[in-house]
Parts: structure tokens; sequence; C-alpha cells
């Protein structure tokens, strides 16, 4: 009688364990519902020899969309997962289905459940993001961004301009990410936003007919030793760059490559050699607007690097 009665508890323990787990999902699966625009789904992965090609494709913009948000369309919350491991070495922003690259305000790029963003520590962790210039991201030689088993989980923001001369049901924007399985070097990501207040905006705003330089209004504390390996920015129209400040004293500057209109057609990366980033250290960044129009307009400035630890 005793064996049995055993039998019965693990069994109806069991059955409990398997109810609760239900009612688990069940109620995370509503919670996440409610979020806008929430999803997860599988990367499409190209298996090689010695690397994967992973692509991250934003979802599809249909037509009641585009009714209901005549000014821009905007995905959040889409979660991506990539079960494999590496070291990501390239991403490459692409926009299909159209010539007008002003289409796509921006695409950024988390790794999340890895860290938090060092700024905006509310933030996950942001791993790349572009904007209409499409700038790549090409790991220097022999180094890479580390993907542990289990732990390829992004998320993937897609904001576009609704352009009526345009049809957006035929456009999608994707990070095409190689994966490189060689043993490489492991590189940490910073970030600087001038508007840094944290609420996921970097958007600020530019007065009419004014030339003005924008700060950000903290600065990052370095929390480890680093050397700087690659540095990348973004910025808007009118915008004359960016510079990086360590300590008060200007490092580095980066200028956008405009047309005669100061549309931003590109922004070159740039591989700095010998600058190391001290523990402690306070890094600031600048960018100055010349807005030439009679109306405001909206500026941003984002400075990203990518370190070696020490």
């Amino acid at each position: 009688m005793k064996k049995k009665s055993w039998i019965s508890r693990k069994k109806l323990a069991a059955i409990s364990l398997i109810y609760l787990l239900l009612f688990a999902s069940s109620f995370i699966f509503i919670i996440l519902k409610n979020i806008p625009t929430f999803s997860i789904g599988f990367a499409k992965v190209e298996k090689h020899n010695t690397f994967d090609i992973v692509t991250l494709k934003s979802h599809d913009i249909t037509n009641q969309m585009l009714k209901d948000n005549p000014k821009e369309i905007l995905f959040e919350n889409q979660v991506v997962l990539y079960p494999g491991s590496g070291y990501i070495t390239e991403i490459i922003p692409v926009l299909t289905g159209t010539s007008a690259k002003n289409i796509l305000h921006h695409g950024v790029l988390t790794h999340i459940f890895h860290g938090r963003d060092l700024t905006c520590p509310n933030y996950h962790k942001l791993l790349f993001a572009s904007g209409e210039e499409m700038t790549p991201f090409y790991a220097p030689e022999g180094y890479g961004y580390p993907i542990k088993p289990l732990s390829g989980t992004f998320a993937l923001v897609t904001h576009f301009t609704n352009d009526p001369g345009v049809d957006l049901t035929k456009i999608h924007f994707e990070f095409k990410i190689k994966v490189s399985k060689e043993k490489l070097k492991p590189i940490e990501p910073i970030r600087l936003d001038i508007n840094n207040d944290c609420n996921y905006e970097s958007a600020f705003i530019v007065p009419a007919n004014t030339t003005k330089t924008f700060k950000n209004r903290r600065g990052l504390i370095m929390p480890f030793t680093g050397r700087l390996l690659l540095i990348g920015a973004h910025v808007h129209k009118y915008s004359k760059g960016l510079e990086l400040y360590q300590n008060t004293t200007k490092i580095l500057e980066i200028d956008p490559i405009t047309d005669s209109k100061n549309e931003i057609i590109s922004i070159i990366p740039r591989y700095p050699q010998n600058i190391i980033l001290k523990n402690g250290d306070n890094l600031d960044i600048k960018s100055a607007y010349s807005n030439t129009e009679d109306k405001p307009v909206e500026g941003m400035g984002i400075f990203f690097a990518y370190l070696e630890k020490e």
C-alpha cells in the first residue's frame, strides 16, 4: 500500500507541475500579446563550414497599417532567436523593395538577456544600429562579438517613413549577420547619445535658422579599460559631425559625407589606433548643427564604438 501511495503522490505532483507550467505559459503569453507589435521567431540561417549567415527581417507592412499610420510605421519588440554560437564579424543593413533610402528612418539591433546598455541600464545591450546612410559593420580582423550557446536572442526595432509615393507593402529591412565559428578575440560595444534621457527617444529639435552645438547632458563613466578598435556615428541632415571627448579633451571627430542638399550620404566607420579608454574616464559627445530652413528639424547624435577589454 505504501508503494502505491508513493506512486500516486508522484503522479499528482507531476500533473500539478504540468498544470502550473501551462498556467504560467498562458499568463506570460497573454502579457506578451498585449505588448504592441510583439512577436517572437527564429532567424533565417545559411550554414557554411566556418561561419553562418544570419538574417533578421522586419515584419510585413500591410495596407491597413499604412491606413492607420499615415506618417510612419514603427515595429518594436520583435524578438528573433538564433540557435547558434560564434563571433559576429559583420552586420550588413539591407533595404529591399525600393531604392529610396530615406524610407528607412532607422533599424536597431539589441542583444537581450546579455548585459545592459552602459549609458542607460534600462536598455538591453545595443549591438548595432543604422539610419538611411546604411552604414555596415565589419569587425577588425581577428576580432568578433561573442555569441555563446543559447544566448542568441535579439530584439529588432524598425522605423519606416510612410512615403505615399512608395509602396511600403513591398519593402523589408534586414540585418545580415556573419557569425564566425573560429575562435576570435572578443569585442565589447559602448554607446553615447546626445539625447540620453533613457526614454527610448534619441531625437532632439534643432530650431529654425540656427547654428548650435548639442552636448549630452551626462557622459559615460567607463566601467572598464579598453582599446578602441572601431567607431561610428549616426547624425541627421544639417549636422556638421560628431566629436568624442575623453575627460574634456577631444580625441576623435567623425564627419558625415553629404550631398548638395545636406542630406547624409554615408558615415564611414573608423578604425582608430592606440586610443585607450581607461576605467573611470568620463566620455562625452558633441554634435554641431546648422539648420538653414525656416522650420525646426529633427536632429540626432549617436556615437558607438567597439573595444578590446584590457
